[in-house]
């Protein structure tokens, strides 16, 4: 019995849906619990094709980061117009900002649908859309979701790393078709 023979119907069409949808933008806030210390901001994203531009805004409004992501590698700005780059997002961050946010797999799990490559294990709701996802060491739970366009999208995640929480509420949500 393979894999997507486990996968329920309705599960398999709301991924079915989803696979045309690369490029999108949202607005919202995230929340970071790492190595006992606490952070929140918000979060602006665009994806277009390739190419991630994400903002990380402080309560205040002053820019933490900027982080451009593509093919070539990623850079980051940040807020005193200092410029790192790297081929990893998620060392990059780490190395700057003090926490690893995952980027080469939130882009497909933000969208409410697995990264590429194994999975460990995935629940859905009644309607098809995941709940819970475990991949590459990390545990993703969906509390909410809302439609977008002709998407149900998320706007309420968790990520859990053993060493770091990530939490996202997504207020606006664009998609490019």
């Amino acid at each position: 019995m393979g894999f997507a023979d486990d996968i329920p119907l309705a599960a398999l069409q709301h991924q079915h849906s989803l696979v045309g949808l690369n490029d999108f933008a949202l607005e919202g806030r995230m929340a970071v619990q790492y190595d006992g210390r606490g952070y929140s901001c918000q979060i602006h994203w665009h994806k277009t094709g390739d190419s991630q531009q994400i903002s990380l805004i402080s309560p205040l409004g002053n820019t933490i980061a900027d982080i451009n992501a593509s093919a070539d590698g990623v850079m980051l700005v940040t807020s005193d117009n200092k410029q790192y780059s790297a081929q990893d997002a998620e060392q990059l961050t780490e190395q700057i900002l003090g926490w690893p946010l995952p980027v080469r797999l939130l882009h497909d799990w933000i969208l409410g649908r697995p990264a590429p490559g194994p999975v460990i294990a995935q629940q859905w709701d009644s309607a098809g859309k995941l709940i819970k996802l475990n991949q590459s060491d990390w545990s993703v739970e969906y509390a909410e979701y809302k439609e977008v366009e002709k998407y149900s999208l998320p706007t309420k995640l968790t990520l859990r790393h053993p060493k770091i929480y990530l939490r996202f509420i997504i207020d606006d949500w664009q998609v490019m078709l």
